[in-house]
């Protein structure tokens, strides 16, 4: 079994309890979203905003505020918040006490703006196989299995292993910017393209 998802389901198992396991289930779900930004810019700008702190334990997560092309723009932000809401709304109607939504709601955050992408991605085409495809448990991360993207397959450990370089990559250029500032990754980037394609 590979390494990341061994981690992810032991993690998983023990709800994240330690700071080890958020360690690592945060920073695999922040290699697998950037692995999606870099399909992303393929096709779209992608308008990613800095995250406030980066010297922290995991890696930063960049949250992606807007795709564009000529033929549409995405309000990628709104979208994720719509879906938190949802998740959040369903809490408070199955009687789930505050403390426990707050902390849920950091976790919503970062699934369902994977979710978001995932779903873009879909949309225009791309095959996505994940371990979940809808929402079970708070353990549900919907992890990658492998995409395929117009004929090329990327595996688990591709996923995370591209995105890891890509995550790389973007942290270089966006730590540079104020904390909460926004930046653009163009349309099919050489650098971001290369990582990921070869």
């Amino acid at each position: 079994m590979f390494k990341n998802q061994l981690t992810s389901t032991v993690c998983q198992r023990q709800g994240n309890r330690t700071p080890e396991c958020f360690k690592r289930v945060r920073d695999l779900e922040t290699k697998q979203e950037c692995f999606l930004i870099g399909l992303l810019q393929l096709k779209y700008n992608v308008i990613c905003e800095r995250p406030y702190k980066f010297k922290i334990k995991s890696l930063p997560f960049f949250k992606v505020k807007t795709l564009y092309n000529v033929y549409e723009s995405i309000d990628v932000q709104n979208l994720t918040n719509e879906r938190v809401k949802t998740l959040v709304d369903k809490d408070r109607a199955d009687n789930v006490d505050e403390k426990t939504i707050r902390r849920r709601t950091e976790v919503y955050r970062i699934s369902e703006h994977l979710h978001v992408l995932m779903d873009i991605l879909i949309n225009n085409g791309t095959s996505i196989k994940t371990k979940e495809n809808r929402h079970t448990t708070m353990a549900d991360r919907r992890n990658l299995y492998s995409i395929t993207y117009e004929g090329i397959n990327f595996s688990k450990k591709e996923i995370v292993e591209k995105g890891g370089s890509i995550h790389s990559l973007i942290s270089e250029e966006f730590t540079k910017k104020k904390p909460n500032s926004t930046g653009l990754l163009p349309l099919c980037d050489t650098e971001i393209m290369s990582l990921l394609l070869n």
